[in-house]
């Protein structure tokens, strides 16, 4: 009968822990992703919003900072 060494052990285990290690980090690994994807998504969706807040943020600045003939020629004002 052949003795077992420890290259048998390390063998064996090696053999059953890799599908698990291949499972483990493929699981985590699309968990990251959809969780990346959510992300981005959600800063799509945004995108909108803070250009329409950026403008009326930055909109009396606009208006103080317009030279009268600028100002004049806007078709949104009304005199």
């Amino acid at each position: 009968m052949v003795e077992k060494t420890w290259i048998d052990y390390v063998s064996a285990f090696g053999s059953i822990a890799t599908p698990i290690l291949v499972i483990v980090i493929s699981t985590m690994g699309l968990k990251f992703k959809s969780v990346l994807e959510r992300k981005v998504d959600i800063e799509n969706k945004l995108r909108t919003d803070r250009i329409e807040i950026y403008n009326q943020i930055l909109e009396p600045f606009i208006i103080i900072l317009m030279s009268d003939a600028a100002w004049a020629k806007d078709k949104k004002i009304k005199i």
